[in-house]
């Protein structure tokens, strides 16, 4: 339960910080496996149960930007990035001035 209760708390905060790029950087990435993401991002840096069959990946780049999505996949206990489908995303202001 702690847990559960520190992994909300983690998401309400960067909910706080995070937006959406002009470029809608990952839109395309919707619909689509984890995997894909991690082949431009690399490896998740961690991830997160949040219950329902869904999962949140997290990738720390730059300092402060960092990006997450959310997932879903029919197989939960799945340790596979490709059963793993995003629903939505997000990505630190950081980010954007990162690829500018």
């Amino acid at each position: 339960m702690t847990r559960f209760f520190i992994v909300c708390l983690t998401f309400s905060l960067a909910a706080c910080t995070a937006f959406r790029s002009a470029n809608r950087e990952l839109d395309n990435y919707v619909g689509r496996p984890v995997s894909d993401v991690a082949q431009k991002l690399g490896a998740p840096t961690s991830k997160f149960d949040l219950g329902d069959g869904r999962r949140a990946f997290e990738w720390q780049n730059y300092g402060a930007c960092s990006y997450s999505v959310v997932a879903t996949t029919t197989n939960p206990g799945s340790p596979s990035l490709t059963e793993w489908k995003i629903e939505s995303w997000q990505q630190t202001e950081a980010c954007v001035d990162v690829r500018r």
